[in-house]
């Protein structure tokens, strides 16, 4: 069977449309027949093309809706306000769509459009929709969650082994869409990533993330695909299936993986992955080479947007990672400094213990008062003080609250987890550079990048001030000068 592809008509870029240009061109038809010049096009300026080519090439263009007869002034006035027309009624459809979905929205009713893998899409009428867990999908969403997080596995290694398995794919379980180009229950890397950032999961879906905008580059091409404001969105709260603990997870083993991945390495450069900040802006400064290759040096990654400046200097590779290693090496011949430093994060963490628990005593208190409210709202509604529409809207409104609540609640017990391994973390800390003070001047780079990596270090250069090296031993900095 082969699916129709659906085209908009303020569009040039139709397979008929264009092969009557051609035909056109080519003079290869006699007359052009149309009911209506918005069957041609819904945008006055493509009409006005088309009947030009038709011109062109000494073909008449006949409208069977206006007036028969020579081409007058009142005709060629007549057919374009007709033109303009067409155009105002197809901005004012997609007006009147996009603020009936709006609307919907705000009342907590989920959009049309592709389902997640783990929901099943329920319509009420035409009154709008809402989303229902699908048992069975989302105990494979949290599966692939699971094996990313916990069990270390790539994209690439969870969708060989979900293609092994020959379990469905979210389209191969909708069925719809054109045909695949890979076999069915052919599972990709890319259908994972969409996956594991899809925030939904967490029991908020967005509306109006993405929406018309201008192209910087093409001032008249319009995208929807250009990301708004946040202040913006519209939360619809969701049925969870995983918490926000295990989404934020994975999306940190993600920014890492990117981050060590070797295609993002050019070359070897100790001070790589964000390590390096320039001392000016912030910014984060990036490994280069000169074109023979001989010449290696790290320069500030900001890129001159707006009325900003661009930090130009830059500082040479082999100096700056020369001190840096020389320091790090000096901070480990020094337990003493080692386990003061282990002390001091203890006494910060018994202080911060207080702190987090008097926040969560806050945030329970308040997800109290929301539920004390749903039921208010939900009584009120029951005894005809309020519509269903009014009831419907204040209980998104709540459950909105609600799950920003919920968030707030899960990091501090995220942070908590946090506190309760650090006596384990400084231990390990300790024991890591006990093992490995002995052979830090045998370690190849991949070695001291790994070691940086374990300490935590991060370095922030400035090209008149001494450079500053941070991370989870005490280094001295005063001597350290590029």
């Amino acid at each position: 069977m082969i699916l129709r592809e659906d085209y908009t008509g303020t569009s040039l870029n139709r397979p008929e449309l264009k092969k009557l240009r051609d035909m056109l061109q080519h003079r290869q038809i006699q007359a052009v027949i149309t009911y209506d010049l918005d069957r041609l096009s819904r945008k006055l300026a493509h009409q006005l093309l088309v009947s030009e080519e038709c011109a062109q090439s000494g073909i008449a263009l006949h409208v069977v809706t206006l007036p028969a007869g020579e081409k007058s002034p009142e005709a060629t006035l007549f057919a374009h306000i007709r033109g303009v027309i067409a155009e105002y009624e197809r901005e004012k459809i997609l007006e009147r769509t996009e603020r009936g979905r709006r609307g919907r929205a705000k009342e907590g009713f989920v959009p049309g459009g592709v389902v997640p893998l783990g929901y099943d899409y329920v319509r009420l009428g035409t009154k709008g929709a809402y989303y229902v867990i699908n048992q069975e999908e989302a105990t494979l969403v949290q599966r692939i969650f699971q094996m990313y997080v916990y069990s270390g596995l790539s994209m690439n290694a969870i969708a060989r082994q979900l293609t092994s398995e020959r379990i469905p794919t979210q389209r191969d379980r909708r069925a719809r869409g054109p045909v695949r180009k890979l076999g069915a229950g052919t599972w990709h890397p890319s259908s994972l990533f969409a996956l594991l950032t899809n925030q939904t999961y967490t029991g908020v879906q967005y509306y109006g993330k993405t929406g018309n905008s201008y192209s910087l580059n093409n001032p008249d091409k319009k995208t929807r695909h250009r990301l708004k404001e946040k202040e913006t969105w519209l939360a619809i709260a969701v049925p969870p299936l995983i918490d926000q603990d295990l989404f934020d997870a994975a999306q940190i083993r993600m920014q890492h993986n990117a981050r060590m991945s070797r295609r993002n390495r050019k070359h070897e450069y100790l001070l790589c992955n964000a390590r390096l900040r320039c001392g000016q802006c912030g910014s984060a400064m990036s490994g280069h080479r000169k074109a023979s290759g001989a010449y290696r040096y790290y320069r500030c990654s900001r890129a001159p947007y707006h009325n900003a400046t661009r930090c130009r200097k830059i500082i040479s590779a082999s100096t700056l990672e020369a001190a840096v290693w020389q320091a790090v090496e000096e901070a480990l011949q020094h337990p003493e400094m080692i386990a003061s430093e282990v002390q001091r994060r203890v006494e910060h963490a018994d202080m911060e213990q207080d702190t987090m628990t008097r926040e969560r005593d806050c945030f329970t208190r308040q997800l109290a008062q929301c539920d004390k409210e749903l039921k208010k709202w939900e009584a009120a509604y029951v005894g005809d003080v309020i519509t269903l529409d009014d009831f419907k809207t204040k209980k998104a409104e709540v459950m909105v609250r609600r799950v920003s609540l919920e968030r707030e609640i899960a990091r501090v017990d995220a942070q908590q987890q946090l506190l309760d391994r650090v006596e384990l973390e400084t231990a390990s800390l300790v024991e890591y550079c006990q093992r490995v003070r002995n052979t830090l001047r045998q370690f190849s780079t991949e070695e001291k990048r790994l070691a940086l990596e374990a300490l935590n270090i991060s370095v922030v250069w400035h090209p008149e001030n001494p450079l500053e090296i941070r991370g989870s031993i005490p280094i001295d900095i005063a001597s350290n000068t590029c």
